[in-house]
């Protein structure tokens, strides 16, 4: 018979077992109430936030501004420094597990206001609100002729560990038989060195990666590709926009490819799934702000491209 010590320790140990840790996203009313909007993002690009610019703070930055004086509130802004860092629970990223559980960073914010691709892993983990419609692309040397998967045997592809590209790219190779390399990178002063001695392979991809917990400028895909020093990555469509059209240097050397899937996607802001009345709030924004032509001005003025232009670009790429 079990003693009641034994028994004390059992249950200790079936709560750890099963225990989900609970986010304590804060409701509705406890926002209106504080007269704060939290939101979390990175202090990269013109695209999400752009604390050094005036001109350009950025694009979902300020449809983030214009939901926050929508309802009266102030905006407080908490950057981190990696895209990973919006997918860890307990230090652990979720999205390179197979559990499913509700991320850290929405103990600290209401939305996550960043371009996230909505995939159903993701789903899964928070509520996503979709703003535009997206489409994951090859980009590179724009005098290089590659058109499809098979014009990247023998060439160096840079991607990030922790973006859902790697996986789905790997799984493409798979899919068409084609032979990798997966080598993992570093910076290395204005060009990239592998992390273990490695030689170039012409008769497979040479797929170079920068570990998911080592910190890397977004931009630092851009500047290697636009110096020669690797010759394709991968990234949103709207994230490519974005990138040529704020940097001369980059749209002189840098071209989109070809999609890394036929199938189109949406990319979306964050949020916790137990915040029912914020999410659909935000769903019910988003669809003003668009119908309002707003989100198609503020398009415009970063990209130089409206929403029907950008959306009819979408449409035709194969």
């Amino acid at each position: 018979m079990l003693t009641l010590k034994y028994k004390f320790i059992i249950a200790v140990l079936l709560l750890h077992t099963f225990y989900v840790s609970p986010t304590f996203a804060r409701s509705w009313s406890e926002i209106k109430e504080s007269g704060v909007l939290k939101i979390a993002t990175r202090d990269i690009s013109s695209l999400a936030y752009n604390s050094k610019s005036k001109d350009y703070p950025g694009f979902l930055h300020e449809m983030a501004l214009a939901f926050a004086q929508k309802n009266n509130l102030k905006l407080e802004i908490h950057t981190v420094d990696s895209f990973s860092d919006f997918w860890k629970k307990d230090g652990e990223i979720l999205l390179k597990t197979e559990k499913y559980d509700t991320p850290d960073i929405y103990d600290k914010v209401d939305i996550v206001t960043e371009a996230f691709t909505v995939t159903p892993k993701r789903e899964k983990l928070i509520y996503m609100s979709p703003y535009i419609e997206n489409i994951e692309l090859f980009f590179g040397d724009i005098n290089k002729p590659i058109k499809n998967y098979y014009d990247l045997i023998g060439k160096k592809i840079l991607l990030y560990e922790s973006m859902a590209f790697l996986d789905v790219f790997k799984k493409e190779l798979e899919r068409r038989n084609i032979p990798y390399n997966m080598v993992y990178v570093q910076k290395d002063k204005d060009t990239i060195k592998p992390k273990e001695k490695y030689e170039v392979r012409n008769d497979k991809v040479n797929l170079y990666v920068f570990p998911v917990n080592e910190k890397y400028d977004g931009k630092l895909i851009y500047h290697y590709l636009a110096n020669k020093t690797i010759d394709a990555s991968i990234n949103d469509s709207l994230g490519i926009i974005f990138r040529l059209f704020s940097n001369s240097y980059y749209s002189e050397n840098i071209r989109p490819y070809f999609p890394v899937k036929i199938n189109k996607t949406f990319l979306a802001w964050g949020m916790d799934h137990k915040t029912k009345v914020l999410n659909k709030k935000v769903d019910d924004f988003i669809k003003e702000y668009k119908l309002s032509n707003e989100f198609s001005k503020k398009l415009e003025y970063y990209t130089g491209m409206t929403l029907e232009s950008y959306n009819d670009l979408v449409s035709k790429i194969k």
